[in-house]
């Protein structure tokens, strides 16, 4: 696969006719049916063609999400077969006695983890049931297993974007397992998995911001608390309703403004409480029935959760 020489400026050109057909379509203004009188192409062929250029990258997800809906349901397996000649036409469903064809081509690896994402996006994997998704995870770890570099050499961050790709993959299905039967095995099996890949991929801040949602729902403060020291990030902004810029200090869990007055400050603490008792309400959730294992977990997450309080009480506390 080439690439123009400014390809820059080429992605930006794409995007800005999806822009402008997308608007169009949006806003009422032309019908599909009237965009080839007026010189104007398809989003779906605009797409395509995008993913033509760009499928290796990261940036495809982010680019290409935005503007899925205008792909129609009469238009989604033909979109998503168009896609699949640009990733060696690797399977995007789950193969049952048939051959598992795995590449070892690092752009083709991340084309076709990008292809699995994206069709997510589009809902295409909605309707599997348990046992058309599980293969469809165990397809993605043996992808995830090929394209994993060795841990006894040296690789750059990027050299683990496929096989990162598509472990995210997978822990988005284990995810819609775990949310579909409310079993606690699946949320073990995510915390297995992307522990395993933080130990080579120790930069990757989405699997660790992940994991200690996992450890949250598992009631497990301390590995919790060591997940969020483990962030290369020291704050974490916070998009919400607050005025003002915020940060998550991960060294004690408390939300600092960087601007804030005495009111703010009382309700940036509200949201503190109630996002940790959403987490125990949560965690309570799902262990039912409550071994004496899960039980030790809860009643140690209730304990870090009092002591958070605790010192949200009295900000004057020496930190620990």
């Amino acid at each position: 696969m080439t690439y123009p020489q400014n390809v820059k400026q080429s992605r930006t050109q794409q995007l800005s006719r999806l822009n402008i057909v997308g608007s169009l379509l949006e806003n009422g203004y032309v019908k599909p049916s009237e965009l080839a009188s007026l010189g104007l192409s398809e989003p779906s062929e605009l797409m395509v063609l995008f993913f033509d250029m760009f499928g290796s990258r990261p940036c495809v997800l982010r680019d290409l999400i935005p503007f899925l809906p205008l792909v129609s349901e009469e238009q989604r397996d033909q979109f998503i077969e168009r896609l699949r000649h640009s990733a060696s036409d690797l399977p995007v469903c789950p193969a049952f006695g048939e051959n598992l064809v795995i590449t070892t081509n690092q752009e083709i690896a991340l084309r076709h983890a990008n292809l699995l994402h994206l069709c997510s996006a589009l809902g295409y994997y909605n309707g599997l049931n348990v046992e058309h998704r599980q293969a469809l995870i165990e397809q993605s770890l043996k992808h995830f297993s090929q394209m994993q570099p060795s841990p006894q050499e040296e690789f750059l961050n990027g050299d683990h974007a496929a096989s990162s790709s598509y472990l995210l993959f997978a822990c988005c299905q284990l995810w819609q397992l775990f949310v579909q039967n409310e079993d606690q095995q699946q949320l073990l099996k995510l915390a297995a998995l992307l522990d395993e890949d933080l130990q080579y991929d120790k930069s990757n801040t989405v699997f660790r911001i992940l994991l200690i949602k996992v450890y949250a729902l598992l009631g497990s403060p301390c590995c919790l608390t060591a997940e969020f020291n483990a962030l290369d990030a020291k704050y974490i902004l916070i998009d919400d309703d607050f005025e003002g810029a915020m940060m998550v200090d991960r060294r004690d869990f408390s939300v600092v403004p960087i601007l804030a007055d005495v009111k703010e400050r009382s309700r940036i603490d509200e949201w503190n409480r109630n996002v940790f008792r959403l987490a125990v309400c949560t965690i309570s959730a799902v262990s039912a029935p409550v071994g004496l294992e899960s039980a030790v977990r809860l009643w140690a997450f209730h304990y870090q959760f009092r002591r958070v309080e605790e010192k949200m009480a009295d900000p004057q506390s020496p930190a620990e």
